[in-house]
């Protein structure tokens, strides 16, 4: 697999937010990425949701989805909501990410 110089890269970059980043190792390459992450809705005020990811708050549009509601699990993607996953495989995932922050904090990935 050959990789696209322009996708990784040593400097930092500005990004459409307008902030600069530096990219990240993600096992010993420069990464810049979006990573979603589950995210549970805990309160609905019209179409905007309160999703929580293990104590961390955030607003979310609904507009996207259909017949969500509290207590479901969602993607959140630059603001809304872009698709519901059963609570199954979002507590599997937010496990698995648990676990490779720790590696990352024990040193064991760069």
């Amino acid at each position: 697999m050959q990789v696209d110089d322009q996708v990784f890269m040593e400097k930092p970059v500005q990004v459409r937010s307008g902030k600069t980043v530096k990219p990240r190792k993600f096992y010993g390459v420069d990464a810049l990425m979006c990573l979603a992450v589950p995210s549970k809705i805990v309160e609905i005020k019209d179409s905007v949701a309160l999703v929580d990811v293990d104590g961390v708050t955030r607003e979310a549009s609904i507009l996207l989805l259909d017949d969500v509601q509290v207590g479901d699990y969602v993607i959140v993607h630059a603001g809304f909501a872009i698709s519901r996953i059963d609570a199954e495989t979002a507590e599997l995932t937010l496990k698995e990410m648990r676990q490779m922050l720790s590696f990352q904090d024990q040193g064991a990935v760069d």
